[in-house]
Order: structure tokens, then C-alpha cells, then sequence
């Protein structure tokens, strides 16, 4: 009933912006954080002029509530860890927080007299702001799971809601089936003819530890790797370093937002003392860079550098150009 009033909401229109939602049909990690962060670049790469603001809930932040603006030095205890994580890879950015993300923005952003855009982030179920175009990701290996909304399975909503949508983005495409994924595209396109399909995959560029030096990712192989995580669907992290042929890999999971405590850390440690390194996501990692560990434990400790890569990106380009009204 919730989300019947919710979708029933008349969405208000944000005045001289435009809005570009990045969502999903289903509960769990598809990969919206890192889409949102390469989707903001590609804007600046066509025109550094616009200003660019990302609205979150702040899931898991305790402000999420009375709402924020997040600086490179926010808490993630306050902010959350995705918001944080978003605001470091885009210095240029407003990131604002707040369940109701519309009084966050006009509390918070810093518009300019020129071009504003707006992405929400996780936007596809959020009905109170109107937005020019939807956007939405589906994790190549779960897809719609057992096609069942929740509570009987993951869905937010059933795939007939893609109507609502103009982009459909396959995430984790390099570990996709692609049988299942054609049968899924031509379900998406049966709903909506109008779709773009797009595949996303992930690049690792290297290994960072909490001293701030680098680690190629060559260099894991025949390594005793300890990693953890507290990620919603850590397969693609844990896969992503078994590429790297460690000789040994273990493996801690946390529940989704996990708020790590110094104490966990040193937990963490002491069990992973038998291995050479110890790998968490970035996600993970803004949460315990500023924890005060000993430089021969932090050393030990690396986050994984991805990078978010799409095919077909001159077409993704181009229609981007069409809805900034920018000519190449």
C-alpha cells in the first residue's frame, strides 16, 4: 500500500534542470553507485559547464532523515557509505541526502543560472520529482531473480514497469549468460519497444592500500588473499579477485552498509594474519581510511579501483548530447 501511495504522488517538476534517474526493478547491488559516478563524468566530458547535483536517500547515513549536503570530509556514519563514496569521485558535484530528496535539494544544492542536471540516484520507485528520463540497471547475473516481487522475491516491481523507462543498462556483463540475456532483452522489448539496451562491465586498474601506495594487479597472483566486504551482492568483488590467481582466498561477508568499528578491523586482521593481503571494495573503503591503525597493519589492507566501462558508448554519447541539447 506504501508504494501504491508513493506512485500515485504527483512528481514536481525541479524548474531549469534536467533530471536523469538511475534505478533498478530489484533489491540489492547492481551496480548503481558506480554507474551514477560514470555517468556524471561523461556529462562533464561533454560540457565542464554544468552543474551537477546527485540526489540519494543516504541509506544507512543517520541523516538520511533530516537530510545533508556531503563534502570529500563527511562521516559515512552520518552521510552513508555510497554518498561518500560518490562525493570523493566527483569533486565538482553537489551530493545531498535525505528521504525527501526534493526539500534536501532546495535546501541544500547550489544551482547555477546555466545548466543544471540532476541525477537520482536509485530514482526508478521515487515518484516526487518528475525527471526527463529514466534509466535502468539490471544485474546481468541475478537478472529478475525468481520474477517474484518482494516478499516472495526480489523484485521492487514486476518488468511491466520498464514502460516507465527509456534505458535499460545490463550491469556485470562480463559475467553474463548470454542466452539468458537475449531472452530477458526480448521480454524488456515486448513491454517496450522504444527501449535502448545497453551492457556495462567492470575494469580493475589496480590495488590501493590505506598508505596510499599501489599494487598491480598482476602482482596478486600466487598471494595469499584475505578479502571482506559489506556489499550487497559481493560476487562480482570476489571474482574479480579470483581473475587475479591468488593461492589462497578467504572470505568475510557483511550485511550491506555495514558500519565497520576500528575493533572490526583489527578482528579482521587477525584472522587474515596468515595472508599477504587483505582486499575490501571502495565502498568499504571510505568507511576505514581514516581509522588509526598501525602502518605495518595498514599496509596490509587494499581496496580494489574499478572502473565502470560501457559498450556502445559513442551511441550512449550521443544520445546524452541530444538531451543537453549540446552539438559535438
Amino acid at each position: 500500500m506504501f508504494f501504491l501511495k508513493k506512485k500515485n504522488t504527483s512528481p514536481q517538476k525541479i524548474p531549469n534542470s534536467l533530471v536523469i534517474s538511475v534505478g533498478n526493478l530489484s533489491v540489492g547491488g547492481t551496480g548503481k553507485t558506480p554507474f551514477v559516478i560514470y555517468l556524471s563524468n561523461l556529462i562533464a566530458q561533454l560540457d565542464n559547464t554544468i552543474q551537477i547535483t546527485i540526489l540519494s536517500r543516504g541509506y544507512g547515513g543517520k541523516n538520511s532523515k533530516q537530510g545533508m549536503k556531503v563534502e570529500n570530509d563527511s562521516n559515512p556514519i552520518f552521510s552513508g557509505d555510497e554518498p561518500l563514496l560518490i562525493k570523493k569521485s566527483l569533486e565538482n558535484a553537489n551530493v545531498i541526502i535525505g528521504v525527501n530528496r526534493l526539500a534536501s535539494y532546495q535546501k541544500y544544492a547550489n544551482t547555477n543560472t546555466g545548466k543544471n542536471v540532476i541525477l537520482l540516484d536509485d530514482g526508478f520507485q521515487h515518484f516526487a520529482i518528475e525527471r526527463n528520463l529514466d534509466i535502468v540497471l539490471v544485474d546481468s547475473i541475478r537478472l529478475l531473480g525468481n520474477g517474484f516481487t518482494i516478499p516472495l522475491g526480489t523484485l521492487r516491481e514486476k518488468h511491466t514497469a520498464l514502460k516507465r523507462a527509456r534505458i535499460v543498462v545490463f550491469t556485470k556483463s562480463e559475467q553474463a549468460n548470454p542466452n539468458e540475456i537475449e531472452k530477458i532483452t526480448a521480454k524488456f522489448l515486448a513491454v517496450n519497444p522504444s527501449l535502448q539496451i545497453y551492457h556495462s562491465y567492470y575494469e580493475t586498474r589496480s590495488l590501493l592500500n590505506l598508505l596510499g601506495d599501489s599494487l598491480d594487479i598482476i602482482q596478486v597472483s600466487g598471494q595469499k588473499v584475505f578479502t571482506f566486504s559489506g556489499i550487497a551482492s559481493p560476487e562480482t568483488f570476489v571474482n574479480s579477485i579470483k581473475k587475479m590467481n591468488p593461492a589462497l582466498l578467504g572470505f568475510q561477508r557483511f550485511k550491506d552498509h555495514y558500519s565497520y568499528s576500528e575493533n572490526d578491523i583489527l578482528k579482521i586482521l587477525k584472522t587474515a594474519s596468515e595472508y599477504d593481503l587483505v582486499v575490501c571494495t571502495e565502498k568499504d573503503y571510505v568507511k576505514i581510511k581514516d581509522y588509526k591503525i598501525e602502518s605495518n597493519l595498514a599496509k596490509k589492507i587494499y581496496y580494489l579501483k574499478i572502473s565502470l566501462c560501457l559498450k556502445k558508448e559513442d551511441e550512449f554519447l550521443d544520445y546524452l548530447r541530444g538531451m543537453l541539447k549540446i552539438t559535438s
